[in-house]
């Protein structure tokens, strides 16, 4: 049995990967109105992820005889100046994730709720992989300009 404290950052990760997948799907939308297609499908799918996530929180709960709350879906993204900047808030996002996980799992640690920790370390595993892959990305950027040829050629390479 999950302690109430345990719950509760499990209930608080539901909500941040739902607010997650609606930042994501914004700026999905964004990479479409602006022509970086490889981009676009990068964000789909993180959003995706996030939205598997949240699916994932919910059933697990469930699992251990907790109901899951419906969560706020209230996030204002920040607006994008350019591609660059769209880099940027993602690393920025994929951060605060890493923090908020690792934020989850010592919680759940000092309840010794154990039975989570793989469940986590899952997430955190995946999240260290995308945080890494966003980095270099942003590193490979550094030399290009704010727009132009460069910046679509860079978003063809994105896989």
């Amino acid at each position: 049995m999950l302690t109430e404290t345990t719950v509760n950052a499990l209930h608080q990760r539901i909500s941040d990967e739902a607010n997650a997948r609606s930042i994501c799907m914004a700026y999905q939308n964004w990479c479409e109105k602006n022509g970086y297609p490889n981009t676009k499908l990068f964000c789909q799918q993180l959003a995706n992820d996030h939205w598997a996530n949240h699916n994932d929180l919910v059933e697990y709960l469930q699992e251990c005889g907790h109901h899951s709350h419906t969560p706020n879906v209230n996030p204002q993204p920040e607006d994008i100046k350019n591609f660059h900047h769209l880099m940027d808030l993602l690393v920025i996002m994929s951060q605060k994730h890493l923090q908020a996980l690792n934020d989850t799992v010592q919680t759940c640690w000092q309840q010794n709720d154990y039975d989570t920790m793989p469940f986590l370390n899952t997430r955190i595993s995946k999240e260290i992989s995308r945080h890494k892959r966003l980095s270099t990305w942003k590193k490979q950027l550094r030399g290009l300009p704010q727009s132009g040829e460069g910046i679509l050629i860079f978003d063809q390479s994105i896989k």
